[in-house]
């Protein structure tokens, strides 16, 4: 992978749920998983109309160099300008630990 394509640097994060201890659920937060390098690539994008007003859906894949332990279930933070992409899919490049992509949707709601 060439370090001149990952332009962009984003922060890895994982969910964090809690409990207020009386039985109901905290809002959920997002802590570091990992900081890095990346290339962020559209792949597809699409407008939906919904109560909440008109959204942009956009489909992108994501690369970076090898990071332990990352999942589906995280989120993508672009740091320049805060935009978050929810991760779908997590594939290991080759199966030899150097490069991820990453599936992701962001839903710009406007």
């Amino acid at each position: 992978m060439r370090a001149g394509k990952l332009r962009h640097r984003v922060v890895i994060e994982s969910r964090t749920e809690a409990s207020d201890g009386r039985g109901g659920r905290l809002p959920t937060t997002w802590s570091e998983h990992a900081k890095t390098y990346a290339a962020i690539e559209p792949m597809e994008s699409t407008e939906e109309l919904s109560q909440q007003g008109k959204a942009t859906v956009g489909d992108y894949r994501i690369r970076t160099r090898y990071v332990v332990g990352v999942l589906a279930s995280m989120r993508v933070r672009r740091i320049s300008d805060d935009r978050k992409f929810e991760v779908l899919g997590v594939m290991n490049r080759e199966e030899r630990n150097r490069e991820i992509w990453l599936e992701c949707r962001e839903d710009r709601r406007g």
